[in-house]
């Protein structure tokens, strides 16, 4: 049984697709969250690195946007500085374009834009600066391929571009119609934008949550759509007019907010969303790190034995591993470089046969993903585009301690820290008396400490080294007072 659920609870829109009751993917929208990609702007191209192919554009945020300057080959770009230099595409300083964010700001890094405008649709993805027409990669069938690039080049009415989803197989001619002249309205809509507007200026944001939800996981072959109001349940039906006839049938409102999200099991599946540690129902289990510049997920046999011998309970941990890796990179919404630590198999035909479960596990992601293969040091290496943040960076934050490393400064290194910084204080200030406040924790390491050392507990015992406990300190702050 497949549910969809859309909740807005305290000021937070919560989305959660269910497959038999397991949670497959999972979205938060916060109250102060803005969504960038996507959004489409008017900016000027404030610098040009030749070097290193790219330019920074100015699109109104405190730092300029980052652009490849290839992105502007073969004129692919909505320019209104161009002129006779249109020929070749190349981007300049002070050209006014018209671009879109296509990766938010991470960290130190700028936001990243792209001049390929893309406005996304149900079945189509709307390319107006591109005329060329594509299909999704995920159609295999020649024949089916071909029908439908045929019917969108009969319907497309113009030098426009298309992207073909997936979800255009079990769309009727009368759907595609309708969502093309809508993508070309809103086309209009943007340029119209784009003329009146100053540089800087919001030309398109269609990128909600509600909306995204609406577009990508409203589908036909959903059996029930859940929220918690009947608000909720009417916007759904004034945005989704031509999803599919029998859509108001299968929404069901639960008003019982206390327990809306308990009801369907989700409270502790979402607890488990941000874990490191994800267990496997043969006994294994992954272990899952992300750093900035890729995510590793290591699978472990745990408590599972097997029943033959030690290859093939290695092949079946790793078999449902694959599994569950799909589903985590679809839960998290991890993107980027992903590598998996397989647990080590001797028989090619295994590792073989592994590559293709994991394949066919990842089908089930709406978001582009590249299956690599094996290293050379047996390492399985894949990328997933990224797409609005994971959910770890949307329920968590850096802890104000170890600064989002899990690691602080053991108790030994910091008394040592504290002792060099108390004898260059008492040198520097021509003093022999110190006053230390020290947190629980370091106070009870010092007191140990006494014990083997005469020059400290003498100090203590004296006064001249008068320790105060601390109650506001921070677990392994302290502060030297002379």
């Amino acid at each position: 049984m497949k549910q969809l659920i859309i909740a807005e609870i305290f000021r937070h829109t919560t989305v959660a697709l269910l497959d038999n009751g397991e949670l497959v993917e999972y979205y938060l929208e916060m109250p102060d969250e803005v969504q960038h990609v996507g959004n489409i702007y008017k900016g000027r191209v404030d610098r040009v690195l030749v070097g290193m192919e790219s330019a920074f554009v100015d699109i109104g945020y405190s730092k300029n946007a980052f652009c490849r300057v290839r992105e502007g080959e073969g004129g692919r770009v909505y320019s209104s500085t161009f002129d006779s230099r249109r020929q070749s595409g190349e981007l300049m300083r002070d050209d006014v374009i018209m671009c879109q964010i296509v990766k938010d700001a991470v960290g130190q890094k700028s936001a990243a834009v792209s001049t390929e405008i893309t406005i996304p649709g149900q079945y189509l993805i709307f390319t107006p600066v591109n005329p060329a027409l594509n299909i999704s990669r995920k159609l295999e069938d020649a024949v089916l391929k071909q029908k439908l690039q045929e019917k969108i080049m009969a319907m497309r009415g113009g030098d426009y571009g298309f992207i073909i989803r997936t979800a255009a197989i079990n769309a009727t001619d009368e759907e595609l119609s309708d969502e093309i002249d809508m993508l070309k309205a809103q086309w209009e809509e943007i340029k119209s934008r784009y003329a009146l507007s100053p540089v800087g200026t919001l030309l398109y944001s269609g990128n909600s949550l509600f909306s995204r939800s609406l577009r990508d996981l409203c589908t036909p072959d959903l059996d029930e759509v859940i929220v918690n109001s009947e608000s909720v349940k009417q916007r759904i039906l004034e945005n989704v007019p031509h999803k599919f006839e029998a859509l108001e049938s299968i929404i069901k409102v639960e008003k019982d907010e206390t327990d809306f999200i308990n009801k369907y099991g989700l409270r502790e599946q979402i607890k488990k969303v941000s874990n490191r540690r994800v267990d496997l129902k043969c006994g294994g289990y992954l272990i899952v790190d992300t750093t900035e510049a890729m995510t590793v997920i290591d699978v472990n046999t745990g408590k599972y034995i097997g029943e033959i011998n030690l290859e093939e309970t290695v092949f079946k941990t790793n078999l449902e591993a694959a599994n569950e890796i799909a589903r985590q990179l679809r839960l998290r919404n991890i993107g980027g470089i992903i590598i998996v630590d397989f647990i080590d198999m001797d028989l090619l035909v295994h590792r073989n046969a592994l590559l293709e479960a994991f394949a066919e596990a990842l089908k089930n992601d709406r978001i582009r993903t590249r299956l690599l293969g094996l290293t050379s040091l047996g390492l399985v290496e894949l990328t997933r585009r990224r797409t609005h943040g994971t959910i770890e960076s949307k329920l968590m934050k850096n802890c104000h301690v170890c600064k989002g490393t899990g690691r602080v400064v053991n108790e030994s290194s910091m008394l040592a820290v504290i002792y060099n910084e108390y004898v260059a204080g008492l040198r520097q200030n021509r003093t022999d008396s110190c006053e230390l406040r020290l947190s629980l924790r370091l106070f009870n390491k010092l007191q140990s400490y006494c014990d083997n050392d005469p020059k400290l507990a003498a100090a203590l015992q004296t006064g001249k080294l008068k320790v105060v406990l601390d109650d506001d300190l921070g677990e392994l702050q302290y502060e030297l007072r002379f």
